[in-house]
């Protein structure tokens, strides 16, 4: 997958995390812990697709 998608991801993510505090409580924490996940993912694809 490509890192500009997996960069989407994980700001639909952040955009998950601050919305979503009122109809879930642990909202946030899922938020932040999928947007970390998309961004280090997208980090890591960048380092192995390099030559």
């Amino acid at each position: 997958m490509k890192p500009s998608v997996l960069c989407m991801f994980g700001v639909a993510s952040l955009g998950f995390a601050f919305a979503g505090k009122g109809l879930w409580a642990s909202a946030p924490a899922v938020g932040w812990m999928l947007a970390v996940f998309f961004f280090s993912g997208a980090f890591f694809v960048t380092l192995k697709n390099r030559k």
